[in-house]
């Protein structure tokens, strides 16, 4: 406003000069005094001008430092504006940056509970899996005991039946007034002997105690390879052959006791696997003495059927590759199942058994892993059994197939040792 105002007033002092050099030049009344007057009127003007000229640079110059002030005020107005911006911006980008971390600690520690409790639950899981094995073994227990006893008082209601009935005869030779009755006597044993039968029937329905009673044993099996196979899995081809009438009386009791579909799954992958090691061994027995397996049907012994089992006929190749590997998605198997040579996972020297059969791949699985005739394995890289090979889609990603069960974790790559098909005994 003051600028304005000043402009003003330098427009109005301008316009004075001219009004003076009007009202000279009409007032002048003669011809002589016409110069002189004009002279002295342009000189006053000339001198009033020149002030006015001084007086309004001087408005002009004083108008231009307001407007310098006018304008300094504002620059600085503006900066004190955009240093105040600029750490309201700043504190702004500190609270997002305090809230960011705030939530990647909160994201850290929910990922670390779900952590935890996974863990919990897994370790749960595993413990309800522990309990109901342990459970289920209780019950089966409990049930051969029960077996056992039907069994024990149905041998003693004979024992008794055959008693009353000597004790009958023995008497038929006093006189007829303390002569027991021979038909309350029966009648007695007859009642006896019912009671037993239901009594059995009330713990097991008949056709499941039948098929019980006459099912596999694998305790035969388990006696011959205790005595002729040793814990490094050497097995003694001459003794077994030396006691070929029980190994061909366990392959019998195979074959008229084929798989039912009751039986539990552990009872089946039990009996193939029993069944696969039995013959095997009858195979090298029956040609010994024998350099390897290979030398026997052309070098391809496992295509042969002749394993009788019921009413069907099978080759070792069967049993493998058509039964146990897609009925029971097993990759263990491999280390359980045994071909008769160096190069095949050991023989274990008892027979395989539903109760223990989850713990016994375990071990059979991790000592041959770890066995450097087998396997030899260093974090670098590893030379490996040819079966991981061969059976490669069974065992999924071989190497963390390995790493699970071996002492040295492999790294590196993988190669593959050759077949050694050399008798695994003498």
């Amino acid at each position: 406003m003051q600028l304005k105002n000043l402009i003003r007033k330098t427009s109005l002092l301008m316009l004075i000069p001219a009004s003076a050099l009007m009202f000279s030049c009409g007032g002048s009344a003669s011809a002589d005094g016409t110069d002189n007057a004009i002279t002295n009127a342009a000189k006053n003007l000339g001198n009033k001008t020149k002030e006015m000229a001084k007086g309004a640079g001087d408005m002009a110059q004083e108008a231009g430092n307001m407007v310098k002030d006018a304008g300094g005020d504002m620059a600085d107005g503006m900066k004190k504006a955009g240093d105040s911006m600029t750490d309201e911006a700043d504190k702004m980008a500190d609270k997002a940056m305090d809230a960011g971390d705030k939530m990647a600690d909160a994201g850290t520690t929910m990922a670390d509970k779900a952590k935890s409790m996974g863990t919990k639950m897994a370790d749960k899981a595993s413990g309800m899996k522990d309990k109901v094995s342990h459970a289920g073994d209780k019950m089966k227990n409990a049930g051969n005991k029960v077996m056992d006893k039907a069994g024990n008082m149905k041998d003693k209601a004979k024992r008794a039946e055959s008693s009353m009935a000597d004790k009958a005869k023995q008497t038929t030779s006093r006189p007829a007034a303390s002569q027991p009755s021979v038909s309350k006597t029966t009648a007695t044993a007859s009642t006896m002997k019912d009671k037993v039968m239901d009594k059995k029937d009330d713990v097991m329905p008949k056709k499941e105690m039948a098929d019980k009673l006459m099912g596999v044993d694998h305790k035969a099996f388990d006696a011959l390879l205790r005595k002729h196979v040793s814990s490094s899995g050497n097995v003694s081809y001459s003794g077994l052959k030396s006691d070929i009438s029980k190994l061909d009386a366990y392959i019998a009791n195979l074959s008229a006791n084929p798989v039912k579909d009751s039986w539990s799954r552990n009872e089946k992958l039990a009996y193939w696997i029993n069944a696969y090691n039995a013959n095997t061994i009858k195979l090298i027995v029956d040609n010994y003495p024998v350099a390897k397996i290979t030398d026997l049907e052309g070098g391809k012994p496992w295509d042969k059927k002749w394993i009788k089992l019921g009413s069907k006929t099978y080759s070792l190749n069967n049993i493998e590759n058509d039964i146990i590997r897609p009925q029971f998605n097993e990759p263990r198997i491999h280390f359980a199942v045994n071909c008769a040579a160096k190069s095949c996972p050991t023989l274990m020297n008892k027979a395989w058994l539903p109760n223990n059969l989850e713990s016994d791949f375990t071990k059979m699985t991790t000592a041959f892993v770890n066995n450097s005739n087998y396997n030899d394995i260093s974090s670098g890289g590893a030379t490996i059994s040819k079966i991981f090979e061969w059976y490669g889609e069974d065992f999924g990603d071989v190497k963390a197939f390995i790493n699970k069960y071996s002492n040295t974790k492999v790294n590196g790559p993988i190669k593959f040792q050759e077949y050694d098909w050399s008798l695994n005994g003498k």
